[in-house]
């Protein structure tokens, strides 16, 4: 009887020690995932920072190219391509090429309208 009461008490102080790890486990998945949405939110920041930045370049050049990107924000060629299919989403920069493949240039058309003569279409 002894060592079965003994075996219970072993068992109910694991499952205390079980439940405990848990809660821990718990805690540090909670504070990762807090980290996590912070960290997410200053790259977020960082990323509209030098989208903001890329917006100026017209008034240097007109027509952009990743490689242009990748200079001007320190940015990965990766990292360049997807701001500028951001910016073509949000009908900022338009291909000046449909056909090409490589080396594409993105054009501020907005911008490079202003300087059209009026007739020109």
């Amino acid at each position: 009887m002894r060592d079965s009461a003994l075996q219970i008490g072993t068992f109910v102080k694991n499952v205390d020690i079980f439940i405990a790890n848990v809660n821990r486990i718990g805690i540090f998945v909670d504070i990762s995932k807090r980290l996590r949405l912070s960290l997410s939110g200053i790259i977020e920041k960082i990323a509209i920072s030098n989208t903001l930045g890329i917006l100026t370049l017209p008034y240097r050049t007109p027509l952009i190219g990743v490689a242009d990107v990748v200079k001007e924000t320190g940015y990965s060629r990766q990292g360049a391509y997807n701001m500028i299919e951001r910016l073509i989403a949000m009908e900022i920069l338009y291909a000046r090429d449909d056909t090409t493949e490589y080396g594409q240039k993105y054009e501020y058309r907005d911008y490079l309208s202003l300087f059209q003569e009026v007739g020109d279409g």
